[in-house]
């Protein structure tokens, strides 16, 4: 595990604040479904939230509460000409791929996260962020819990995966 590890995190990466990431969105995931989010799940949500046009579409005036709300904003942004800049979803989990890879390695090193006997994610141990001063964190934890509930509730990645790439 070590040296995938090396590989994946430097100077230019934040596992840990992936990993809090991920852990917000498995907690608000599992307070709403039965089941618990896979590693697919994961690679997807993740881009999603780092990605500030599409978090602002989460937290934003849009007040989206439902995934098919969410897929038809990401599409009309990926259509706008200034915002071109989000990165299109698929591109964008592409693009994260090796981001999500050490996160997800670093909430299951530090025992935020773990898999369970269908290697699905569970929360493990976990603290609510809670540092009133950093607006761009808040933010970030809240579009994690705000789409961990939504797609909680809207649970179909085939579904996900054919309407984002329908933005491309």
């Amino acid at each position: 595990m070590k040296k995938i590890y090396q590989k994946y995190c430097n100077d230019n990466q934040n596992p840990a604040l992936g990993a809090y990431i991920i852990a917000t969105f498995v907690k608000s995931f599992c307070s709403v479904n039965k089941c618990c989010p896979t590693i697919v799940d994961v690679f997807i949500i993740l881009p999603i939230i780092i990605v500030e046009s599409t978090r602002k579409l989460i937290n934003g005036e849009h007040k989206i509460r439902k995934i098919k709300t969410l897929y038809k904003k990401i599409k009309e942004t990926s259509t706008q000409k200034e915002n071109l800049a989000m990165g299109l979803a698929l591109s964008s989990i592409k693009n994260y791929k090796e981001f999500t890879m050490c996160s997800l390695i670093f909430a299951l090193e530090t025992k935020m996260i773990k898999f369970n006997h269908n290697y699905d994610i569970e929360i493990n141990k976990y603290k609510e962020y809670n540092n009133v001063e950093n607006m761009e964190l808040i933010d970030i934890f809240e579009a994690a819990k705000i789409l961990g509930y939504i797609y909680a509730k809207d649970y179909n990645v085939k579904q996900l995966i054919s309407n984002l790439g329908g933005a491309i």
